[in-house]
Parts: C-alpha cells; sequence; structure tokens
C-alpha cells in the first residue's frame, strides 16, 4: 500500500479480486438467498397463522409473491453491498479504478440468491416445516457441489485425447 502499481499489474489484480468476489460472495448471497427464503410462506404455514392469512380478503398469490419480494429484496441489498464493499477494499489497495466488468457479477449473484429463495421455498411447502426447507436446500447444494466435483475429477482423469497427424 502506498504505491501505485503499473496498469498491467493492477489489471491483473483486478481480474484475481474479481475471481475472489465471484466465488465468496456467490456463496455467501446464496445462503443468504436459503435463509430469505426460510422466512417465507413455510414460516406462516408451520405456527399456524397461514390458515388465518388466507382469510382475509387477499388472493393466496398476494401472500406468496409479497414474501418472495421480501426475500428478493433482501438479497438485491446483500449483493450489492458485498459489490460495493468489495470494490472498495480493492480500490484501497490497487489505487486505481476498476473495469466496467466488475459490475457483470451483480446480475449473477442476484440470480443466485433468487434460486437459493426458489429452493427453500419448493422445500418448505412440499414438507410444510422451515427447518426441512432450509436442511434440504443446504443438502442439495452439498450433493450437487460434490457430484460437479467427483464429474470434474473423472472427466480430467479419463480424458482421452486425439492427436490428429498434420
Amino acid at each position: 500500500v502506498g504505491q501505485v502499481p503499473p496498469a498491467e499489474l493492477a489489471s491483473r489484480f483486478w481480474a484475481h479480486g474479481m475471481e475472489v468476489l465471484g466465488i465468496t460472495a456467490g456463496i455467501a448471497v446464496y445462503f443468504v438467498g436459503l435463509l430469505a427464503g426460510s422466512g417465507g410462506i413455510g414460516e406462516e404455514v408451520e405456527r399456524g397463522s397461514a390458515a388465518f392469512l388466507l382469510t382475509r380478503p387477499r388472493s393466496r398469490g398476494y401472500f406468496v409473491w409479497s414474501f418472495w419480494l421480501t426475500g428478493s429484496l433482501q438479497v438485491l441489498a446483500f449483493t450489492l453491498t458485498a459489490m460495493l464493499s468489495s470494490y472498495l477494499v480493492l480500490f484501497y489497495y490497487i489505487r486505481r479504478p476498476g473495469p466496467w466488468g466488475f459490475l457483470l457479477l451483480a446480475p449473477v449473484l442476484t440470480i443466485t440468491g433468487l434460486l437459493g429463495i426458489g429452493l427453500v421455498y419448493l422445500l418448505t411447502t412440499a414438507s410444510r416445516r422451515t427447518k426441512n426447507g432450509v436442511a434440504g436446500g443446504v443438502a442439495f447444494t452439498v450433493l450437487y457441489l460434490v457430484l460437479g466435483y467427483v464429474t470434474y475429477v473423472l472427466h480430467n482423469r479419463h480424458s482421452i485425447g486425439f492427436h490428429l497427424p498434420t
């Protein structure tokens, strides 16, 4: 800290910082999406207040979409906070403004969080308990990552290369 690095070195720092942000913030936003999804309609079903809510002069879709919108806004706020804080930290250390491609991570991270919300909503509705929805979401995620890793390792270990004569 103190000296301004050359432009080529600064672009490498920004690229590495964006990779780290994409991985860590992606995982964090996904789990925030899981937690935001647990506060939705499944919580009302578990407490027994869903029957009361559905007797009000509002449609069922109103309650489902209002809970979903609330969770989505929470995920969006967390994503923007993660992006802004990461940008400020990288700018402080590198002392040069970053590329605009940095902003393209925000929609990807937001969609990741929305997938977490949708997964927990689905599992909570199916199991009728919030805890089962979150546990199922975490179990699904771990299983997906393990299968992806095993597939990657098997693909790289048993890859066959063809060498065509030139």
